[in-house]
């Protein structure tokens, strides 16, 4: 298990509540989010992410949240596997602007 620091109040709160899907939901959300702050090796992240995620649509089959969460592990999974280089890559620059006259006075 990774540091607790990740997603320390949702370990708290799954600690007095153990059956809370939203605390698992969003924890799988923190170490979702460590992935793209280069916060931890990504498989094992994200294999955490995973666990939590599962464990809050067991809880409650109804929380969107969770489900989605699933959903993003998948996302990012496979975009880890398809290597460094692809895995997150950086967003698209935009065209060079064409130089522009002074507005005429």
């Amino acid at each position: 298990m990774l540091d607790a620091s990740a997603g320390g109040d949702y370990w708290r709160a799954i600690a007095l509540d153990p059956s809370y899907a939203q605390a698992w939901s969003g924890l799988g959300e923190s170490y979702r989010r460590m992935v793209f702050g280069a916060d931890g090796e990504p498989k094992v992240v994200l294999a955490e992410a995973k666990r939590a995620c599962e464990r809050a649509v067991q809880l409650d089959p109804d929380l969107a949240e969770a489900h989605a969460g699933v959903g993003w592990n998948r996302l990012c999974r496979d975009r880890a596997r398809a290597g460094p280089a692809t895995a997150f890559p950086p967003p698209p620059v935009p065209p060079a602007r064409a130089a522009r006259a002074p507005p005429a006075r």
